[in-house]
């Protein structure tokens, strides 16, 4: 079904010269002419053990960048447990989670000695527009199963924790993410895990929206949300208002390397864009679960449009692991007064297509086990094919080196096809895009994407 463009609401972001960016610069110059303004970015570092991008156990310091300082900083020393820094709207609080003893803290972002909140894991900081007041979502009491899942969701006012409200008990939610937006009536969220969802507030209507992971909504921005892919390198966009979707790469900066990326967190505004990578440890399952040194913190800024990120800014460059990204530029907090009115990309039209071509297998990707994929069930396998010339129907189709998507694992057995390097087949192929149903399927690839399309495999 064709739709049309939708206008929607989102804060203006001034004065972004230097579009290409200047390397010679340090990241705090470099975010600041990216979101143009000042801004913030707080982060969890990796001090001790191995591994756990999930940031479970106690090895972690709590880091702040501010574009106007110049350089980043230790804002809580570590190690010990610090699990998903939250800025507050305005920049001016940070809210995180102490995953060992299951408790909520805050600390300025000036600095200071963290203050408890109480018990639970942070989902999220609103700001009620009315009052003015701040106000903490999270997952209250024990989570239950691996993919962070817990249940009621609360909320509680950041200067007194102590006046708790449940917004949520139909479902386990997730801790990563619960998302409410500006008028506080509706978050994005995992209901419960792989099902993204929106939800009306408190305890209302439940909407379907994906089968993934990380969904997180557009400040200032109604009805745009987006959900991370099974290959954990892209975002599912979401408009609701017009009821389309389309795909952005978030793994196209050079040094992610074209491979896994994680923790992908919409910033304040709308058009800026955090995430951890690249993931280059291990092989043949989830490589966020790996970590490792390399892992760094990268903001990016989307076009306009949110079509594509034009432009990356890596914001540290060390040999520890840095996870959980949040960012926000601080003059540009998304109000009323400071709006101003944009388009979401034109609709181009149901993803169609099917094509019938000869290939010559070029790469492969490793089936990876059942235990290795965890929590997953099943996954789909990345292999390259080199064009030789397409069957049907005569015209044009996909030409050159092409990345197609197989079951390697379904119903828990293994079923990836037996092709070997050099092989020549025919390969029945049609857009990823186009089948939905494989949303949120664990994609699992060994090689680099770096934002080309996918496609797969059907039975002809």
């Amino acid at each position: 079904m064709r739709m049309k463009s939708v206008a929607f609401v989102v804060v203006a972001i001034a004065g972004l010269a230097d579009p290409v960016g200047a390397g010679s610069r340090g990241p705090a110059q470099e975010l600041e002419s990216l979101a143009g303004a000042r801004a913030r970015v707080v982060w969890c570092r990796q001090n001790a053990g191995e591994g756990d991008p999930f940031a479970t156990n106690a090895w972690y310091s709590l880091m702040a960048l501010d574009t106007q300082e110049g350089s980043e900083r230790v804002l809580v020393p570590g190690p010990r447990s610090i699990r998903k820094p939250l800025l507050s709207p305005q920049g001016d609080w940070v809210v995180y989670t102490d995953y060992q003893r299951g408790r909520v803290l805050k600390v300025p972002f000036s600095g200071g000695t963290p203050i408890e909140l109480g018990d639970g894991h942070a989902c999220d900081v609103w700001l009620d527009p009315t009052s003015g007041r701040l106000w903490v979502y999270a997952v209250s009491g024990r989570l239950e199963t691996e993919a962070f899942l817990g249940t009621p969701v609360v909320r509680f006012p950041l200067d007194d924790p102590t006046k708790r409200e449940v917004v949520w008990s139909k479902t386990l939610a997730s801790t990563d993410n619960f998302q409410v937006s500006e008028d506080g009536t509706r978050a994005v969220g995992l209901f419960p895990w792989p099902q993204a969802g929106w939800a009306v507030l408190p305890d209302g209507e439940l909407r379907g929206l994906a089968r993934g992971c990380w969904p997180s909504r557009a400040a200032g921005v109604p009805g745009l949300v987006a959900v991370f892919d099974g290959a954990h390198r892209n975002w599912l966009l979401h408009d609701l208002r017009a009821d389309r979707r389309w795909t952005v790469a978030l793994n196209t900066a050079p040094d992610m390397e074209g491979a896994e990326v994680y923790h992908p967190r919409w910033g304040r505004p709308a058009h800026l864009v955090a995430v951890s990578g690249p993931y280059l440890a291990g092989q043949g399952r989830n490589r966020v679960g790996f970590g490792g040194p390399q892992v760094e913190i990268f903001v990016g800024r989307l076009a306009d449009d949110f079509s594509k990120v034009v432009r990356w800014v890596r914001i540290t460059h060390n040999q520890q692991a840095d996870y959980f990204p949040d960012v926000c530029a601080v003059a540009q907090v998304p109000t009323a007064a400071t709006s101003t009115v944009v388009a979401l990309p034109a609709q181009r039209g149901e993803p169609s297509g099917r094509w019938v071509v000869e290939a010559k297998l070029v790469g492969t990707t490793r089936t990876p086990t059942l235990a290795e994929i965890q929590p997953y069930r099943q996954a789909l396998v990345v292999f390259e094919y080199e064009v030789v010339r397409v069957l049907e129907p005569a015209g044009r189709g996909p030409a050159g080196r092409i990345l197609v998507l197989h079951w390697g694992i379904r119903d828990r057995k293994p079923v990836a096809p037996r092709h070997r390097i050099g092989d020549q087949v025919r390969l029945t192929l049609e857009p990823y895009d186009a089948h939905p149903e494989l949303e949120g399927e664990r994609i699992v690839m060994d090689m680099k994407s770096q934002g080309r399309p996918l496609y797969y495999e059907v039975q002809p």
